[in-house]
């Protein structure tokens, strides 16, 4: 379903990689999260100090 919403959008399954470390490879400084409270603890991870979070 998130593959037909966002066909751009990069998916990381946190079960077979780790989500702060992919995040890091793949973002210019924005992250877009879905609402989950350990989602949100992982982006706070991987700020920068210009990064943005949009939830």
């Amino acid at each position: 379903m998130a593959r037909q919403l966002a066909p751009n959008a990069i998916l990381v399954n946190p079960n077979q990689q780790d989500p702060v470390k992919k995040i890091k490879e793949v973002t210019g400084g924005l992250i877009k999260l879905n609402g989950n409270s350990a989602v949100l603890k992982q982006a706070l991870k991987v700020l920068s100090r210009r990064s943005r979070i949009s939830c």
